[in-house]
């Protein structure tokens, strides 16, 4: 069993990389930027094979590499989606720190095997991505709430979660962090 796990993890780490390609516009000024403090330390364009397990869309990370839809990450920073893009950075480094902090292994093995834990560890980074987005004055209506609710408990995360479930978090962590931002 220890093996077949190893092998796994083995798998998803060398296949992730084989698959994808660094991003070319590191050096861009504005990606610069948005990388600066962030855990995440590598960008990384995935490759077509990527489709069969996550949609264009869907950001991943392993460790301190950041895997991402060249189209999207491209149209990101030519129109410089600044809020958006430095959300995701945010929402993706929790991650890389909390896969440090508990080794990416035994990180990837409880997130792809238990839907609580996938469901915590989305949780605070998703907390983490809103917060930065409030601070740029994003706003939230009941269209978010049922948008985010509808991809949580559905196909992308593995029903991690409940519609009701990721609906009434969302709605609560947006409350919270408001009341937050007007103590401040």
């Amino acid at each position: 069993m220890r093996l077949l796990i190893l092998l796994m993890l083995v798998s998803l780490f060398c296949g992730c990389r084989l698959f994808s390609r660094p991003a070319d516009n590191m050096n861009d000024p504005f990606v610069q930027e948005m990388m600066k403090n962030a855990a995440v330390k590598e960008i990384r364009f995935k490759g077509k094979i990527w489709r069969v397990c996550m949609k264009d869309s869907t950001y991943a990370t392993i460790g301190e590499t950041m895997y991402v839809d060249e189209r999207m990450w491209k149209l990101s920073v030519e129109n410089r989606v600044a809020t958006r893009l430095r959300s995701l950075i945010i929402h993706e480094s929790m991650h890389t720190s909390r896969q440090l902090r508990a080794g990416v292994a035994f990180w990837m093995i409880c997130y792809f095997t238990s839907t609580t834990f996938r469901w915590e560890e989305e949780k605070v980074a998703y907390e983490v991505e809103w917060r930065a987005e409030m601070v740029a004055g994003e706003t939230y209506t009941d269209e978010d709430y049922e948008f985010f609710a509808r991809e949580v408990s559905g196909a992308v995360y593995h029903g991690m979660t409940t519609h009701d479930e990721a609906y009434r978090f969302m709605k609560e962590t947006i409350v919270k962090l408001q009341e937050e931002r007007k103590k401040k």
